[in-house]
């Protein structure tokens, strides 16, 4: 780091010492042999050089010293201690009006433009700065704004898909109770038609079993009916035996003949009634058995009939109920699919959600980053401008120092050519207030 001219002592070393009061020795042997010599001093900065020069001229040198002392030790002693004194001061005071010049010039036409310079770039360049800071917290800004743009859009869209979502949660759970509603409907449906198909079988059956109850007692009294004609066959055989018997017993006697002939007639007669009432009985048995059974094939073939128009009615409104309930199942199956769809769907949004939530928590986060990089940058900004402050108030103390400095030395001046008295010194005096360089000191 470079070090600041006004950051270095401004206290004169003893090596500068003795090297300028070396010089001063040189002059003066050379001015007293008639020879003019030039010395060269090397370069330093403005301030420094004038408080050199002035704690030189306020503090004797050794040279001085050493000629107040011993007037003796200059080569010839042609002069006298006055005039050698005098010279002495002018030779001092001429020096050090060129040397201050000089470093004034320098000052003026290399230090202070340079140092003005300088501060002009390091203002420009800070402004420069505060201008890309500005953007750049201009851009921040703008990002910021279309960042919290986009998350208020994020969390408008989340509302909004939220809201659908429990808006379609809604239907498909109306949508389920309905098909659920359908199906119980169709479950009960199908519970009474079963118990109605059972019914009717259950008439059908009693019905067939009565069928069966009346074949089983026609029959047995068919049955009855053929053996009361056997019966009546075997009777008739036995009687026309017993007669045949009786006859041949009642061969004897005519009259018994014609009794046991009347009798056996009356007999015969009883029988044949018998037989005829018996006929009678079974003919009509037999119609009435033929119209029972005629009933009873009508009735069943009737009931066969409604059986199986009930039985077609039954298949029917069953194939009916299951395509109702393939329908239903289907609409179940597709209801489902949707809730499948929709459980897709709500998931992925929520993955959309959860990845907006975590942009959005990382783009606050940058966000946040930024405006800790800005805060620094701003303290940095203000850290360079303090400093930048400080180093004008630091040049306009030098600058104030300096003129402090003139002024003493033009006082400092003025007392010596009051002291000195010499017209050359006076015109020489004169001659350095002339100067630019020596106006400039004096301003």
């Amino acid at each position: 780091m470079v070090e600041h001219p006004s950051n270095r002592p401004m206290v004169m070393t003893f090596v500068e010492l003795w090297t300028h009061n070396k010089s001063l020795q040189d002059q003066t042997i050379a001015m007293q042999n008639g020879k003019q010599t030039t010395t060269t001093s090397r370069v330093t900065d403005a301030p420094s050089c004038l408080t050199r020069a002035i704690g030189a001229y306020l503090q004797p040198s050794p040279f001085r010293q050493s000629v107040h002392a011993d007037p003796t030790q200059l080569k010839g002693g042609l002069q006298s201690k006055d005039e050698i004194i005098r010279e002495l001061k002018s030779q001092l005071l001429e020096y050090e009006l060129k040397e201050i010049t000089s470093r004034f010039e320098q000052l003026t036409l290399a230090a202070e433009p340079t140092t003005i310079c300088k501060l002009k770039s390091k203002v420009e360049e800070r402004d420069r700065t505060i201008d890309e800071l500005n953007s750049h917290i201009a851009h921040l800004q703008k990002e910021m704004a279309e960042q919290l743009a986009i998350v208020k859009k994020c969390r408008m869209q989340l509302g909004w898909n939220n809201a659908y979502i429990i808006q379609q949660a809604t239907h498909m759970e109306e949508f389920q109770q309905e098909g659920e509603q359908a199906v119980s409907e169709l479950h009960s449906r199908n519970q009474i038609l079963e118990m109605q198909r059972r019914v009717r079988e259950d008439a059908m059956a009693e019905a067939q079993a009565v069928w069966q109850d009346d074949k089983k007692f026609t029959l047995v009294q068919l049955a009855v009916c053929e053996a009361r004609v056997a019966e009546l066959e075997a009777d008739k055989g036995t009687a026309v035996d017993q007669f045949n018997a009786r006859l041949y017993e009642m061969q004897g006697s005519h009259a018994d003949v014609v009794r046991v002939n009347n009798d056996l007639m009356r007999w015969i007669g009883q029988v044949l009634s018998t037989v005829e009432l018996q006929r009678l009985q079974f003919v009509q048995f037999e119609k009435e058995k033929t119209e029972q059974i005629g009933e009873l094939e009508t009735k069943l073939a009737m009931r066969e009939v409604q059986a199986k128009a009930m039985e077609n009615k039954t298949n029917e409104m069953v194939s009916r109920l299951q395509s109702d309930l393939v329908l239903e199942r289907g609409k179940v199956v597709a209801l489902e699919e949707r809730l499948a769809k929709q459980d897709v769907d709500t998931r992925a949004m929520q993955e959309t959600i959860v990845e907006r939530n975590g942009t959005v928590t990382r783009l606050e986060g940058e966000l946040a980053l930024e405006s800790v990089k800005v805060a620094a940058l701003e303290r940095k900004l203000k850290e360079k401008a303090g400093k930048l402050d400080e180093t004008v108030s630091q040049f306009e103390e030098l600058k104030a120092e300096r003129d402090r400095a003139a002024m003493e030395l033009e006082k400092k001046l003025t007392k010596q050519e009051k002291d000195a008295g010499g017209a050359g010194s006076q015109g020489r005096v004169r001659e350095a207030a002339q100067n630019p360089a020596t106006v400039v000191i004096m301003q």
